[in-house]
């Protein structure tokens, strides 16, 4: 039997059957499945399956775990999709993930840096995180420190383009106003 036809057995009776998961166990995403449809909170030789892909690993902590879950985090990470990374630091974490912050700010997509940043508490924002990324130094100043940045951010900024160097307030320019 397949894990997909022993899924669909096990959610048409509504209940577990352990006869079924051996078959289930083959596959991460049935794993997943079933015991979010079953309500299966704990399930160890899963947890094992579905560390084998990225993906499951994010929903398992989102859905099952309904928290950080230390041992999928290096599968989620290695998996070098920043919008997984994002959304498990979201969902999962609420707030900064600091072991992804280099591979989020490194990415080409500036759009994935906002939601990065969009998703953060200003509380958790700090110099050395704005100092990553032009678009986080934006949300820094925002959101921190009123507009008004430390000299050295500040100077970061100029070199970046995002702020004029005649402004001697060192408040922002709005950092997409050109794009």
């Amino acid at each position: 039997m397949t894990a997909m036809q022993a899924l669909a057995l096990a959610i048409q009776s509504g209940k577990r059957h352990t006869s079924l998961d051996a078959s289930i166990l083959q596959d991460p995403k049935c794993v997943v499945m079933y015991a979010r449809r079953l309500g299966i909170s704990s399930w160890p030789q899963g947890e094992t399956v579905v560390l084998q892909d990225a993906e499951c690993a994010k929903n398992w902590a989102r859905d099952i775990r309904k928290q950080r879950w230390l041992d999928a985090e290096p599968v989620i990470l290695a998996s070098n999709n920043v919008a997984r990374v994002i959304e498990y630091a979201s969902k999962v974490i609420n707030g900064r993930w600091h072991d992804a912050e280099q591979l989020i700010a490194n990415h080409p997509d500036e759009s994935l840096h906002e939601r990065y940043a969009n998703a953060i508490a200003p509380t958790e924002m700090d110099e050395e995180w704005a100092a990553y990324c032009p678009c986080w130094l934006w949300t820094y100043s925002q959101r921190v420190s009123g507009g008004r940045l430390p000299e050295h951010l500040h100077n970061m900024m100029v070199g970046l383009g995002i702020t004029d160097a005649t402004r001697k307030n060192r408040f922002v320019k709005m950092y997409f106003d050109e794009i």
